[in-house]
């Protein structure tokens, strides 16, 4: 069976970057029958709310249009409706969005046993004590003032909007104490990158786990 590692972390964190790093680094010995297989929830709620049912849901739990002129779903909209003062929004989002993204999860499972390493990015994973089978848990970290800083400079998010988000989910230093593995991406790309190739190394030889 393939060694499944969910990756995790806070917002702004960096953990997909880091994913897209492990993946590169774990399939450099493909060329030995190594492959990776990656999951990527924000994905699947992205695709999932091009889905018109599922807006639908949306717009009518929260009681008001989520759509602009051009068709599209209005993320913005959304993100000012959970991120509010009340909890109750997002917990009603949460709760039409993530039996659909948990439910495209196991089937990223069940077909990709084949792989020698399978990856689940999980932003939620503890919040929502996302129920998936895996090896280990990955915890990608960073201070607050980080988070913060390129959630406004990367995202265009305000800095009240950033710290809302933050408060939203448990605090980092409670996701580093839950997971088994941790890249603490604080510093510069070449510091990530350094702990991202011990971490591949440690994977590979420690395949079996």
């Amino acid at each position: 069976m393939p060694a499944t590692i969910a990756v995790t972390g806070g917002v702004g964190c960096g953990k997909s970057y880091c994913v897209r790093g492990l993946v590169a680094r774990l399939g450099d010995e493909g060329a030995t029958g190594r492959s990776v297989a990656h999951f990527n929830c924000d994905e699947a709620v992205a695709d999932l709310l091009t889905e018109g049912d599922i807006i639908a849901q949306l717009e009518n739990a929260v009681g008001c249009p989520l759509r602009l002129e051009s068709g599209e779903f209005d993320r913005a909209k959304l993100r000012e409706i959970i991120f509010a003062e009340d909890d109750e929004n997002r917990r009603i989002v949460e709760g039409i969005l993530h039996p659909h993204v948990l439910k495209r999860a196991e089937a990223f499972l069940t077909n990709s046993v084949d792989f020698t390493f399978r990856l689940l990015e999980v932003p939620l994973l503890y919040e929502v004590e996302f129920p998936i089978k895996r090896d280990l848990d990955l915890v990608v970290g960073c201070s607050r003032s980080t988070q913060v800083s390129r959630l406004v400079e990367f995202r265009g998010l305000s800095t009240a909007e950033a710290n809302k988000i933050i408060d939203s989910q448990i605090p980092v230093l409670n996701k580093t104490d839950q997971g088994e593995l941790l890249i603490w991406n604080d510093g510069s790309l070449q510091s990530c990158n350094q702990q991202l190739q011990k971490l591949s190394q440690f994977i590979h030889s420690n395949s079996g786990i």
